[in-house]
Order: C-alpha cells, then sequence, then structure tokens
C-alpha cells in the first residue's frame, strides 16, 4: 500500500459551504471519515494516518487535527469583553518561523505579528 501524503497543516472533519439554493450553510462529512486539507479539500487520509505531531481539537467551528511539527511559537490572547462566552472569542497564534511580537495597529488597539 503506498504512503499517504501529509502536506498540510490543518485537516478537518467536516466541510462547511453555502447552499445558494437554500440560502443556509451545511456541513458536509465523509462517510468513509476522510478528513478535508485546510477545511475545504477532501482527502483518502484518515486520522489514524496523521502522524503523532497532529493535535486534535477543536478549530474554525470544527473538530479536526493541527500540526505541532516545528512550532517555534504560541501565544494565546483570551478576549474578556463578552461575560458570557467563555473561550469563545479567544485567539491562539501559531508561528512556525519568526517570533510573535505584539504591535499598536492605527486605532491603537495591541495585536501581534510574526
Amino acid at each position: 500500500m503506498r504512503k499517504k501524503s501529509i502536506k498540510s497543516t490543518l485537516y478537518v472533519e467536516s466541510k462547511i459551504y453555502f447552499d445558494r439554493k437554500e440560502k443556509e450553510f451545511k456541513v458536509l462529512r465523509d462517510p468513509d471519515g476522510c478528513l478535508y486539507s485546510k477545511g475545504r479539500y477532501l482527502t483518502k487520509i484518515l486520522p489514524e494516518d496523521l502522524p503523532e505531531w497532529f493535535i486534535h481539537g477543536y478549530m474554525y467551528k470544527r473538530h479536526g487535527y493541527m500540526s505541532a511539527k516545528g512550532v517555534k511559537h504560541l501565544l494565546y490572547k483570551p478576549n474578556y469583553t463578552v461575560e458570557n462566552h467563555l473561550h469563545k472569542y479567544d485567539s491562539l497564534f501559531i508561528s512556525y518561523d519568526a517570533p510573535i511580537e505584539p504591535y499598536k495597529d492605527e486605532n491603537g488597539f495591541e495585536w501581534y505579528e510574526g
């Protein structure tokens, strides 16, 4: 059997798309359990085919797997502005090369780059 090529850093279990006919968002899952690369492209990769450095979690409103190989910097930014949505609007910044540095944008808000 040929080894499957793992090229993306994100694989999710479902695809979200907008049905123009019914004017609503829909969730599409593969009946065989194959994953979607970058949240869009159906692959023949199953969760058990992923290497051990892929971490399972909930991201982009779906369950999926993110690569932790080569991660140099992580920064977790909680959002305290909405009281009844614990962790809903928090951000996780991940950098595979440059350090994550804070900066002020044109409105004076602190944000991050890197």
